[in-house]
């Protein structure tokens, strides 16, 4: 479980841009087994994750898109926490 150090902190991205959305704190605390978030990383792509596990200070999910980067992909397990989440998806 590679790539947390590679993950933005969309928080602090919103403080200091108001015009960059992350959703409300209550619904990425809210996340569970199943759903689908996006997260960005430190090489400028935002990526979408199934999450496969919720702790009690982080999230386990595994990529579900085709980066474009070569760093990071398909399929490969990320661990992440409510400050990365920019975007939350309904299950398909």
């Amino acid at each position: 479980m590679k790539y947390h150090e590679m993950l933005v902190n969309v928080e602090d991205r919103n403080h200091e841009d108001p015009t960059f959305e992350i959703p409300q704190f209550c619904n990425r605390t809210s996340i569970q087994k199943g759903d689908y978030v996006k997260v960005v990383f430190n090489i400028g792509e935002r990526i979408w994750l199934e999450v496969t596990d919720v702790g009690k200070s982080a999230f386990q999910g595994v990529i579900i898109n085709h980066p474009v980067s070569d760093k990071i992909r398909f399929n490969e397990k990320v661990v992440f926490g409510t400050e990365h989440i920019c975007d939350i998806a309904a299950p398909r």
